[in-house]
């Protein structure tokens, strides 16, 4: 194989040409050298599989032996090393036992090209040059080591040039095993006669093959990775996409030359995050239409006229299936195995500092919304104590006055109730009787709890009376400040010798202070005789 030729040259064969052996030569030249070319061009040199070094201790009065297992590598030129059956390292032939002896032994392996003549009937070649085969072996050699501090540099043995170095596949690959590239397999440490160590430090250097490119594309078209770029205005050096419908390629992972790392849609990270510089969210291109519960992302809203960006950090909201203050944001710190909250959000939109957090204000002011009327909120309960004691003081000070300007205002203190509107739609014996009415909060407090109960009193034609029950609906419902609903009453058939009719209604419940309501009220109705039956 030449190794000054400039351009790659193949033979051509045509029908009744006589061959020489120097085409044959040639042509065998020409696929060698491109197999080695693509061993470097498209793969970097190394180990391409097995190769390593095992020990295997000896028995107290025996040596250590260290073997090497099968495998194969590629030097710097292409040329592939081939060991095909386990090997026994002869260490004694490097280690002598004496002090003045080396410490240590790098192990390598270099091309070999071994003549080798088959035997032809009626031929007999002899002498140097003659040999009809060439048999390419990978050959182990052991380099003697003085010290441990001995650096090892495996993209560059000793011995070889700068330029042989970074062999490039465009050069002509070289066949002569005189040009040698070796393989670095591992250092091999003496730490008493006969007995041996693997220095495992040195395993990393152990070059390994492997693939050299810049985009890989996945069969389906839909996926690709790049690694690098040789374009100047190309800053990403790492890259995972993903191709829309369109064809489009989306960038869903990229590392750019300044180490800043994009990620693009949803993300899952199953375990911590740890992030040494800053976090970046790039806006939605539309706000989720449905919950994103226990998500972190980043929208533009629009409101008043103006767009707002909003970092959102979603608590998962369980609805009525469960209490949302067991839905939480928190932030704070763990000590001693134990989570410590410092603040936390519930998803009914409450916020707490708990008990042992200090709030610090630097700077600003804290502004707190309108207290409203709230019978488990303190600050209500609070505002209530100190307003009561300013009225009391009052009162005292100035009862008839004050309780004239109560009066007049028709300010009602404590919670009161109005049944308003009484109708009956039908007031006949022998039919049921159907009435509706409406109730009425008048106070500045929520009324609970309100139980409407209506008796109804039968006079009959001969003065005698009975009593009914009224059924009502609704039963145990609120009414907020103000709030008017309208309650029914119906009941079973009036009896055919009714004559007067009195409803008793009485509402009771109790008001957000806890004092209870009573609202009632007695109406009398006359009854209209049966509608006669027509036969």
């Amino acid at each position: 194989m030449s190794e000054s030729a400039a351009v790659v040259t193949r033979v051509r064969y045509r029908e009744r040409q006589f061959l020489r052996a120097a085409d044959l030569v040639a042509d065998q030249n020409y696929h060698m050298a491109m197999r080695r070319r693509h061993n470097i061009g498209g793969h970097r040199r190394g180990i391409v599989r097995g190769l390593a070094l095992v020990k295997q201790p000896g028995q107290p009065a025996s040596a250590d032996a260290i073997v090497l297992n099968p495998g194969m590598a590629v030097d710097g030129y292409g040329r592939e090393l081939i060991i095909h059956d386990e090997f026994t390292l002869p260490l004694e032939s490097v280690f002598t036992g004496t002090a003045a002896g080396p410490v240590a032994a790098d192990v390598w392996l270099v091309y070999a090209r071994v003549a080798e003549a088959l035997p032809q009937p009626g031929r007999r070649d002899c002498g140097p040059g003659q040999n009809n085969r060439w048999r390419e072996e990978a050959h182990l050699r052991l380099t003697e080591v003085s010290s441990l501090n001995d650096e090892i540099d495996p993209n560059r043995p000793r011995g070889l040039s700068e330029d042989d170095a970074e062999f490039s596949p465009h050069q002509f690959p070289p066949d002569d095993p005189a040009k040698e590239w070796p393989v670095f397999l591992g250092r091999i440490k003496q730490i008493a006669n006969g007995k041996y160590e693997i220095d495992a430090d040195l395993n990393g250097k152990r070059p390994y093959a492997a693939l050299v490119g810049e985009l890989l594309t996945a069969a389906s078209g839909q996926a690709q990775l790049q690694i690098g770029s040789e374009s100047a205005s190309d800053l990403r050096r790492f890259a995972v996409s993903l191709a829309d419908s369109t064809g489009e390629w989306t960038d869903k992972l990229a590392i750019d030359l300044n180490k800043k790392t994009t990620v693009r849609g949803d993300t899952i990270v199953g375990g911590t995050l740890f992030a040494e510089g800053q976090i970046q969210f790039e806006p939605l291109a539309s706000p989720p239409a449905a919950a994103a519960p226990w998500q972190i992302y980043r929208v533009t809203v629009e409101k008043d006229g103006k767009k707002h960006q909003q970092l959102r950090f979603e608590i998962g909201h369980p609805g009525k299936k469960d209490d949302p203050t067991q839905y939480q944001l928190a932030i704070g710190v763990k000590t001693g195995g134990d989570f410590k909250a410092c603040l936390i959000v519930d998803a009914d939109c409450t916020v707490r500092i708990p008990a042992g957090a200090t709030l610090v204000m630097e700077s600003g002011r804290i502004i707190e919304g309108p207290i409203q009327p709230d019978a488990t909120d303190p600050r209500f309960i609070d505002e209530v104590q100190k307003q009561s004691q300013e009225w009391i003081k009052v009162l005292l000070n100035n009862t008839k006055k004050l309780s004239d300007d109560i009066v007049a205002a028709g300010i009602k203190l404590f919670g009161e109730l109005e049944i308003t509107q009484f109708n009956a739609t039908d007031v006949t014996a022998g039919e049921p009787f159907q009435g509706a009415f409406n109730l009425q909060n008048q106070s500045v407090f929520r009324i609970t709890g309100l139980d409407p109960d209506v008796k109804l009193v039968i006079t009959k034609s001969d003065d005698t009376t009975e009593e009914m029950s009224g059924v009502v609906n609704p039963k145990g419902f609120n009414l907020e400040p103000g709030e008017t609903k309208t309650v029914t009453v119906t009941s079973n058939e009036l009896p055919s010798t009714a004559d007067k009719l009195k409803v008793n209604v009485k509402v009771v419940g109790k008001d957000q202070l806890g004092h209870q309501v009573v609202e009632e009220i007695s109406l009398e109705f006359p009854v209209q005789p049966p509608i006669p039956q027509i036969a």
